[in-house]
């Protein structure tokens, strides 16, 4: 295919995934905001009075206030992305729109790249509607957060860079390197992708073999070192002058805890599971050889043996085998991926790679779903190479229970998150705003999405360090006797809310669901029904 016809044939085969994005995000576009989108839309805002440093100012974050430099691990990318939305007042449909546009160019990135790889169109078609049935992607595109611009500059940037290898154009060697360092800037664990893209031009197709990768001209490898220099120049201009030029290298160090690291990857190999259409597919696709050959016990066998010596040990044991699945299914397409490079093909270890670039995450605090979605493009390349295997019509009926899976689950994930936020939201106006307006000195406790609703109402943050509320003032708990409630114990109920309505829950202990954090206090799944308070928002007094 030539170049000039490329785009558009990729345009056209991006279509029906970005008409199933559209129908899956819409209603969702006033969505309150969730987790952490509320730092990101708080840097935004700072970002309008100053845009070089967005992360130097003070934020309420567990009961303490903090200096933003010194908890986000981002670059400023997602800051800079939300200021449209800042500008109107952090405006959520702003914000949607602009993930909605990245989340689409992710799809069509998808299908250019199928296209540069030598795909066929109708795999590349499905490439697209693939990326967008993984739920882990999906789900991140109705957030504020980093996730769906590290997936569409990272997904570009790797198409860039191949044709940068093919053609070497500049302009292919310019947009690489941009492209794949606001990817890292994105999501640090990005960076990654910086170093794939090395692997990628360092492939000879037609001589293998170290001499020939000597006899390579080096200046091949500009993309990559303009990508890696101009990662680090943002990261210094960008850093905090006012905390020693703390940098998002400093904070990542900081909050990095090596102690969740066994947690962590079973939660990893569990996405493989979940929230990336691998497993299941690859297990339809090559089930015969997994269980008559030694991965899947191994797989299940190390799974259960991380678990039991965990510090941890996490209470829903059957995520051993869910884990070992996934640890098989990555095995399997690794050891196929080096046969395939020993036949002179790159691709599959290029896109194996691709795979693991989130798990350096297994060192960090936690490892959701969020952190593997940047790797739905992989997992949708590797599948549809196996569906060109099978005869049009098992292919398309395969590619078509992936999909329909992977919207249900996604779509699922987005209502429970849509209920758990919105109803957050409501509280505020409902106990915080009236007060306000009555003249009432107002402060809060709480984090997540009700931090930022709370801040925007007028209220006042309750933090260890700070002053307290007086005698008539109002306080509103988010989390009841939470946090440094304990500081104001002359306090009377006047009102609580509870929210108990069974269905489905993101972010919940008793159900086991952990999709924003498999942190102590939740599990693995990234939805689970359950008939637990999905919040509990209280409304006090101070005596």
């Amino acid at each position: 295919m030539k170049t000039s016809a490329r785009a558009p044939t990729a345009l056209r085969c991006a279509i029906p995934g970005v008409f199933l994005a559209l129908l899956a995000l819409l209603p969702f576009y006033h969505k309150a905001y969730t987790i952490d989108d509320s730092t990101f839309i708080l840097a935004a805002r700072h970002a309008l009075h100053d845009p070089l440093h967005p992360t130097a100012f003070d934020m309420p974050s567990g009961g303490t206030i903090i200096r933003v430099s010194k908890l986000m691990v981002n670059g400023p990318v997602m800051s800079y992305l939300l200021v449209p939305s800042a500008l109107l007042g952090g405006a959520e449909w702003a914000a949607h729109a602009v993930q909605f546009a990245l989340f689409a160019l992710a799809v069509f990135g998808t299908c250019l790249l199928a296209l540069r790889l030598g795909m066929k169109p109708w795999q590349a078609r499905w490439a697209g509607i693939l990326v967008t049935a993984t739920p882990a992607a999906l789900a991140m595109a109705s957030t504020a957060m980093a996730d769906t611009p590290a997936l569409a500059f990272g997904v570009l940037g790797m198409e860039r860079v191949f044709a940068w290898k093919q053609e070497r154009r500049p302009l292919a060697g310019v947009l690489a390197a941009v492209l794949l360092a606001l990817a890292a800037l994105s999501r640090p664990h990005l960076g990654m992708l910086i170093a794939i893209g090395g692997l990628a031009l360092l492939a000879q197709d037609q001589r293998p073999g170290w001499r020939g990768w000597l006899a390579q001209p080096w200046d091949r490898f500009l993309p990559i070192v303009g990508a890696l220099g101009l990662m680090l120049l943002v990261i210094r201009v960008t850093s905090d002058p006012m905390a020693h030029q703390r940098t998002i290298l400093d904070a990542t160090r900081d909050v990095s805890n090596d102690r969740m690291s066994r947690r962590n990857g079973v939660a990893f190999f569990g996405h493989f599971v979940f929230t990336l259409p691998l497993a299941l597919p690859w297990l339809v696709l090559h089930g015969r050889r997994l269980l008559s050959g030694p991965l899947l016990g191994t797989g299940v066998a190390v799974m259960g043996a991380v678990m039991l010596t965990s510090d941890r040990p996490p209470v829903i044991l059957w995520m051993a085998p869910v884990a070992g699945l996934g640890l098989a299914v990555v095995a399997d397409v690794l050891f196929r991926s080096i046969q395939s490079w020993r036949q002179r093909d790159p691709v599959p270890l290029l896109l194996c790679g691709w795979l693991l670039i989130s798990l350096p995450v297994v060192f960090y605090v936690h490892l959701p779903a969020k952190y593997v979605g940047a790797s739905a493009p992989a997992v949708a390349l590797l599948v549809v190479r196996e569906l060109d295997r099978l005869t049009p019509f098992r292919g398309r009926a395969l590619g078509g229970c992936i999909a329909a899976l992977g919207l249900g689950l996604g779509m699922l994930i987005m209502k429970a998150d849509a209920h758990m936020v919105n109803y957050t939201r409501a509280a505020v106006k409902e106990l915080i705003v009236p007060q306000i307006a009555a003249g009432k000195r107002v402060w809060f406790d709480g984090g997540w999405g009700f931090r930022w609703y709370a801040l925007k109402a007028g209220a006042i943050p309750l933090a260890t360090g700070q002053p307290l509320p007086l005698s008539g003032d109002m306080l509103v708990s988010a989390r009841q006797d939470a946090g440094p409630m304990y500081l104001v114990p002359n306090r009377q109920l006047v009102r609580l809310l509870t929210d108990s309505t069974p269905g489905g829950r993101v972010m919940s202990q008793a159900a086991g669901a952990g999709f924003y954090s498999n942190g102590p206090g939740f599990g693995y799944l990234p939805w689970a029904w359950g008939r637990d308070p999905i919040e509990s928002i209280a409304l006090w007094e101070v005596r």
